[in-house]
């Protein structure tokens, strides 16, 4: 039985060389790029907006609860709900930052 050998240095060229075509076809497509800015600077924003309101309203309902065990708990998993989505824009608007900062650059 025949075995062949596989090369890495094969392996690393050929995923840099799709690497450098998807680069190039997304560098020379213009209207992508904007299309993309323009829905992450729309979309991040409203989120950040969307994460303040429900954690305001999460602040009148812990107010408003009156002391109600109950109230107070559906409060708090509501905060925590907020809190942990906001982090969770902060987070995928960084990544995408991180990714096209690779992609349009070329450093990788």
């Amino acid at each position: 039985m025949s075995m062949i050998p596989i090369s890495k240095i094969y392996a690393q060229s050929s995923i840099q060389e799709r690497f450098d075509e998807f680069r190039l076809s997304v560098e020379g497509d213009p209207n992508f790029v904007t299309f993309v800015n323009s829905i992450i600077k729309f979309l991040v924003p409203l989120a950040v907006f969307s994460a303040g309101i429900l954690l305001s309203f999460a602040a009148f309902k812990m107010i408003s609860s009156k002391g109600d065990p109950e109230a107070l708990k559906d409060a708090r998993e509501q905060i925590g709900n907020a809190v942990t989505g906001l982090i969770f824009i902060i987070l995928s608007g960084a990544i995408l930052v991180l990714i096209s900062n690779i992609i349009l650059n070329g450093t990788g």
